[in-house]
């Protein structure tokens, strides 16, 4: 076999044309069958569970650290230390809704019992 009918591996190794292709084939079958797979996954948001994030909120007046770890929120805008809810975590719930765990969805307004 001439060096024109070999193809050169990374490792150094020659590949005849064809076994090359027929693998170049296969590697973008499976390519392609993972893209079809993500775009079903991507259909079906309740397959995901947020267990932890962290973001960046760009407010009105300024942006906001926020956090969701150990079951809680937090954010750095000054009513969520007074209220432990603000806008910004309210937002992130409705945009991640059943990526949430349930109680990721609760306010704390909502968890805690009504006064008597």
């Amino acid at each position: 076999m001439s060096l024109r009918y070999r193809t050169r591996t990374d490792a150094g190794l020659f590949l005849h044309p064809v076994v090359y292709l027929k693998q170049e084939m296969r590697m973008r079958s499976s390519l392609i069958g993972k893209i079809e797979k993500a775009k079903r996954y991507a259909q079906e948001p309740e397959r995901i569970t947020f267990s932890g994030l962290t973001a960046v909120f760009r407010g009105d007046n300024d942006d906001h650290k926020l956090s969701y770890a150990g079951g809680k929120w937090h954010c750095t805008c000054h009513f969520f230390s007074q209220w432990e809810t603000c806008s910004h975590t309210m937002a992130l719930q409705q945009i991640l809704g059943k990526m949430l765990p349930k109680e990721a969805l609760v306010s704390p307004m909502e968890a805690q019992p009504p006064e008597k």
